[in-house]
């Protein structure tokens, strides 16, 4: 029995988006599909543009299309020494990491795919160089190609905003 519904609603749908294609004359008639007690009919009307569906018992809806998603980078993780393009944020909260380091000066979280934690990243926005980093944190919203550097003082982090950069995997660094 849905077979049936869903085969009828399909070829409704397939009759009311040929209708909407065709080039229609004002003097035509125009068939309009539309359901009536769970059964397609076309119906004829003699005027264009045609009356609304308030008549109708059961109209067809039609679900708008879904956009193709943006195509995503083949390579998620970061290789060493290749720059890639980040979003850079930054935030202030006090507390431990991920890693369970307490929060301090040079700690950035990122996403662990893109960024591994305890790696260590060099951060450039335009050609200014923004620091060395240590991935030691991740967050809630941190995912694919943003960072979120930890700064001591809020009013600070905010007026940071939202940035476009550059961050570059590097060697580790004897601390």
């Amino acid at each position: 029995m849905q077979l049936a519904v869903w085969l009828v609603i399909g070829a409704a749908t397939l009759m009311f988006l040929n209708w909407q294609n065709d080039d229609i004359d004002g003097d035509s008639i125009v068939p309009i599909p539309f359901l009536l007690d769970s059964v397609a009919a076309p119906v004829k009307l003699e005027s264009y543009p045609p009356k609304p569906f308030a008549r109708l018992k059961a109209p067809i809806v039609l679900a708008p299309r879904k956009s193709p998603a943006p195509p995503s980078p083949t390579k998620l993780r970061a290789e060493l020494g290749q720059p890639v393009p980040v979003s850079i944020t930054a935030y202030c909260l006090k507390g431990r990491t991920r890693m369970g380091t307490g929060v301090r000066e040079g700690v950035v979280a990122a996403d662990p795919r893109v960024f591994p934690l305890s790696s260590e990243i060099d951060v450039l926005i335009g050609k200014d160089t923004l620091g060395h980093f240590r991935v030691e944190d991740t967050g809630f919203l941190i995912k694919g190609r943003k960072l979120d550097i930890w700064l001591g003082d809020c009013s600070e982090a905010r007026a940071f905003g939202r940035k476009r950069g550059q961050a570059t995997l590097a060697p580790k660094r004897n601390r």
